[in-house]
C-alpha cells in the first residue's frame, strides 16, 4: 500500500505545508520509502526515511509538488526503488510518475520494455525491482502513442507529470485509477489537490484526466485500466506454484520450493525432498485444480471407519486461510504454515510424553498439510500480491449482498 499526493497553487503560494499535513493524515498508507518531485525546480528527491524527505520540504518552498510514501512490497526499502520514477531523456518528453497499488504482470512488461532499449533503475542485486516502474513505462508508451492501450494489470491509482524538452509545448499533468483511491479538490482560482485520502471527490474510475498547465484546462477521456485477468476455471492445468511466473532468465540461479524456501543453485541438480508427506490420509498430490476447481469430491475411510469427504475438508481449510489472509496467497500460506507448525509441535510433544497417537490430530495435520499444498500449487499465485480469484469473487458477491441488505 502507498500514499500519493499532488498539490499546485495558482497564486504562487507554497504548497509544502499542504503536502506535509496530508502526509500526516494518511501516513498509515506507508512509512518505509519516500520521494517527491519539486516541479518548480524540476528536481527529484528520494529517501528511505521520513526525516530525509521532510528536511527537503522544510527547506525548499515550492508551489507544485508531487509526493509519494510507501510500504514496500516488491523490494526492500532502498533509495533507488523509491518513487517517483522518471523516463529521463528516453522520449522528447520526460514523464515522472507515482503509483499506489501493484502490477501483477510487471515481469512481462519489463521484458517487453527491455526489448525497446529501456533500462529499469529500481533493479536490485537479487533481480527484483519496483513494479511501479513498469507502470511508468507503460503509461509513457501509451501517452507517446507507441501503444493503443495500457498493458499493466492490477489495482492502480497514478499521477504523472509530462514535461516536454521543447519549451514551446505545454507541460501536462495526467492521473487516473481503477479500484484504488484518488481524490481531487480543484478551486479554479487558486488550488489543485490530489491525494489518496484527502479532501475532495473521488475521481471517476477508468478515466484518464489531463490538466494543461498553460491553459489550466482539465479534461478527461475513457481509459480502460485492467485490474486482473478475468477468472475462469482452469482447463489445461499447469502447477506453476509460488512465484511461478517470476522464474525468468535474469533471475538469480536458484528456485523456490513448494514449501516456500528459496534454495540457491539449479533445481535439477539439487535433491528436492517432498515437503508433503501425509501421516494417515492417502499420500498423493493435493493440488488447486483437483481440490478447488474440480466438482468431484474424494471420500476416504478413516482408521475408525468414519467416511470423510477429504476434498470438502481441505477446501474449507483453504477458505479459512485465504479469509484470514484477506485473499492474498502469501499471507494465507503464512497462516497455513503457522497452523501446521503448531499441530506438528503438539504431535512431537505428545510423543515426548509417551501418549498414544491421536488419530484425530493426525488427520487434522494431514488436512492442514494438504491445504498448504493446495495454496502453494495455485496457478494464480504469480507474484507476492496475487489474490485468489475465487475469494475475490466471493468477497465481491458478499459486498453486493451487504449493500442490498442495507438498502432494504
Amino acid at each position: 500500500m502507498c500514499g500519493i499526493i499532488y498539490a499546485e497553487s495558482f497564486d504562487n503560494r507554497s504548497v509544502n505545508n499542504v503536502i506535509m499535513n496530508q502526509y500526516e493524515n494518511q501516513k498509515n498508507r506507508g512509512q518505509e520509502g519516500f520521494g517527491l518531485y519539486d516541479v518548480d525546480r524540476n528536481h527529484l528527491v528520494r529517501s528511505t526515511t521520513e526525516k530525509g524527505v521532510m528536511k527537503y520540504l522544510k527547506k525548499h518552498l515550492s508551489k507544485q509538488i508531487l509526493f509519494h510514501h510507501r510500504l514496500p512490497t516488491s523490494t526492500k526499502n532502498v533509495k533507488n526503488a523509491c518513487h517517483p520514477f522518471s523516463t529521463g531523456s528516453y522520449f522528447p518528453t520526460n514523464y515522472v510518475l507515482v503509483h499506489n497499488g501493484w502490477i501483477s504482470n510487471a515481469w512481462d512488461l519489463k521484458r517487453k520494455h527491455e526489448e525497446l532499449g529501456i533500462t529499469y533503475h529500481s533493479v536490485q542485486e537479487d533481480g527484483k525491482f519496483n513494479d511501479s516502474e513498469a507502470l511508468l513505462w507503460d503509461v509513457a508508451l501509451f501517452l507517446e502513442g507507441k501503444q493503443e492501450s495500457l498493458q499493466a494489470r492490477g489495482p492502480i491509482a497514478f499521477i504523472c507529470i509530462a514535461t516536454p524538452s521543447d519549451g514551446r509545448k505545454s507541460k501536462k499533468l495526467y492521473f487516473g485509477r481503477n479500484t484504488n483511491p484518488l481524490n481531487m479538490l480543484m478551486n479554479e482560482d487558486n488550488f489543485l489537490f490530489l491525494s489518496s485520502e484527502g479532501e475532495g471527490e473521488a475521481i471517476d474510475s477508468h478515466m484518464l484526466y489531463s490538466y494543461n498547465y498553460r491553459s489550466r484546462k482539465l479534461d478527461k477521456v475513457p481509459l480502460t485500466i485492467l485490474e486482473r485477468e478475468v477468472y475462469q476455471p482452469t482447463t489445461a492445468y499447469e502447477n506453476r506454484g509460488y512465484f511461478g511466473n517470476w522464474r525468468h532468465n535474469d533471475y538469480p540461479q536458484g528456485y523456490l520450493t513448494s514449501g516456500g524456501t528459496w534454495v540457491e543453485g539449479d533445481e535439477d541438480e539439487l535433491d528436492n525432498e517432498d515437503p508433503y508427506v501425509y501421516m494417515l490420509i492417502p499420500n498423493i498430490t493435493y493440488d488447486y485444480e483437483t481440490i478447488v476447481e474440480s466438482n468431484e469430491d474424494y471420500t476416504w475411510s478413516a482408521p475408525d471407519k468414519t467416511e470423510i469427504n477429504l476434498s470438502a475438508r481441505i477446501r474449507e481449510k483453504v477458505r479459512v486461510y485465504l479469509e484470514e489472509g484477506f485473499g492474498l496467497y502469501e499471507m494465507a500460506a503464512e497462516v497455513a504454515d503457522d497452523d501446521l507448525a503448531s499441530i506438528e509441535a503438539q504431535i512431537k510433544q505428545d510423543e515426548k510424553m509417551g501418549f498414544i497417537f491421536d488419530e484425530d490430530l493426525g488427520i487434522d495435520h494431514d488436512i492442514t498439510l494438504a491445504a498448504d499444498e493446495v495454496i502453494y500449487s495455485s496457478p494464480y499465485w504469480t507474484d507476492r500480491n496475487s489474490i485468489d480469484p475465487g475469494y475475490e469473487a466471493f468477497y465481491t458477491e458478499q459486498q453486493k449482498l451487504h449493500e442490498l441488505t442495507n438498502a432494504a
